[in-house]
């Protein structure tokens, strides 16, 4: 799946928390690639959790598989570097 094209549908709110967290569609398509691409992610049923540093934040997207498309439910950031994230 090409996150770069895959259309991105937002659930409630998530277009306002991605504004408030500073958090932008490029940074979610990055989180989305990551996790697709490299299988890091976590999986419960049908729903993922996924995480990539970008530049100085984490980044994380909570998101489902609908039909071809993202439905986003939630993200988060933080600007703290953790010890796993310098290693690789």
């Amino acid at each position: 799946m090409d996150m770069n094209s895959v259309e991105i549908r937002l659930a409630d709110g998530v277009a306002e928390a991605m504004e408030e967290r500073g958090i932008n569609e490029d940074d979610v398509r990055q989180v989305l690639a990551y996790a697709e691409g490299e299988g890091v992610k976590l999986v419960d049923s049908d729903l993922n959790l996924a995480k990539k540093r970008i530049g100085e934040f984490t980044a994380y997207a909570e998101y489902r598989i609908v039909d071809g498309a993202v439905e986003l439910l939630d993200v988060y950031s933080h600007r703290v570097e953790l010890k796993e994230d310098k290693e690789g």
